[in-house]
């Protein structure tokens, strides 16, 4: 058993309503599409294995963000911090 702390718990019911919300929507393809997606975790291999692992997300590309990202202000993360 995976245990996530509360604040991980509203991310995790908004991506979860998108999903089953998106099941019931007539589409070509049935299956949802997240683009752009910012999700700030403290652990990316821990979080991937609920969302993926768990979940049963596909995972399309975790890259480095360049230490210019629009992230860093946003989310006021510290200059040392690594986003990917």
């Amino acid at each position: 058993m995976i245990e996530l702390p509360a604040r991980v718990l509203p991310t995790l019911l908004l991506v979860l309503s998108a999903f089953l919300g998106a099941s019931q929507t007539a589409r070509a393809d049935s299956s949802l599409h997240l683009k752009r997606v910012n999700l700030v975790v403290a652990d990316l291999d821990r979080s991937l294995t609920v969302y993926r692992d768990i979940l049963g997300f596909k995972v399309f590309e975790v890259s480095e963000s360049p230490k210019s990202s629009y992230s860093y202000p946003v989310f006021n993360f510290p200059k040392r911090a690594r986003s990917r």
